[in-house]
């Protein structure tokens, strides 16, 4: 074979290693991000039925919108939102 053939061969080789190990190293420093997230998340209560102060605003747009002749299918959807 020719040596500039054999040298761009080489050169595949070790752009492909550098690659894998690139690939390799970011996997690793993402399974190691999701078992130590650098903040807390927030667990927010879940919303019981009727008491909540969204419910009484998607109820409130929904009567609004029903008065101004809103589409039935937008008033269903937020009545759905608000249960």
């Amino acid at each position: 074979m020719d040596n500039s053939v054999l040298y761009m061969q080489q050169q595949a080789e070790q752009r492909v290693r550098r690659m894998q190990e690139q690939a390799r190293r970011v996997v690793e420093q993402d399974a190691h991000a999701v078992h130590h997230p650098m903040t807390p998340t927030k667990k927010h209560a879940p919303a019981t039925s009727g008491d909540s102060s969204e419910q009484w605003l998607l109820l409130l747009l929904a009567l609004l919108l029903h008065q101004n002749g809103a589409r039935p299918e937008l008033l269903i959807a937020l009545l759905y939102l608000a249960l």
